[in-house]
């Protein structure tokens, strides 16, 4: 009888010690997805975080270029123009062609372009996620690539 009931006794804690880690999982999920939305960037943040790579971008390619010599000059009038505010001038153009779509526990920054949108930033847990100075350049050089191979018209001969 003693055990049947210590087996009993050791049953229902096991039982409960379950229930208890499934209790506690769905509160940390919970909290996880309230966070989440709470600390969802919105358009401004978008705008900002963007401004910031494309800036960064140059200040990369002005350091590609200090091979001829003009790499420090570039970098100091670059500087000039960021504190002769720049920033809000790249900040305002963003704002033209950005679309930002709120999903509630993310957002994701994307431009209309030839009637598609193309996505270029991810916004979670209040910070935003844009693409590197090295994968700007890669975009910008397939699309770049892409216009010198399209054919040019000619026309027939009569």
């Amino acid at each position: 009888m003693a055990l049947r009931l210590i087996f009993l006794l050791t049953f229902a804690s096991s039982l409960i010690q379950m229930k208890m880690k499934k209790f506690l999982f769905f509160i940390i999920l919970v909290a996880a997805v309230v966070g989440a939305v709470v600390t969802c960037p919105d358009k401004k943040a978008h705008k900002e975080a963007l401004a910031d790579a494309f800036a960064e971008y140059a200040s990369y390619k002005i350091d590609e270029s200090k091979d001829n010599g003009f790499g420090d000059i570039l970098n100091q009038g670059l500087n000039a123009l960021r504190k002769a505010g720049a920033d809000k001038v790249m900040e305002a153009t963003l704002g033209a062609f950005l679309e930002v779509d709120n999903y509630y526990v993310c957002s994701v920054g994307s431009i209309k372009r030839d009637g598609e949108k193309k996505l270029i930033s991810i916004g979670l847990f209040g910070h935003v996620f844009t693409p590197t100075s090295s994968m700007i350049d890669n975009a910008l050089n397939r699309q770049k690539g892409s216009k010198e191979e399209e054919p040019a018209i000619v026309s027939e001969p009569l």
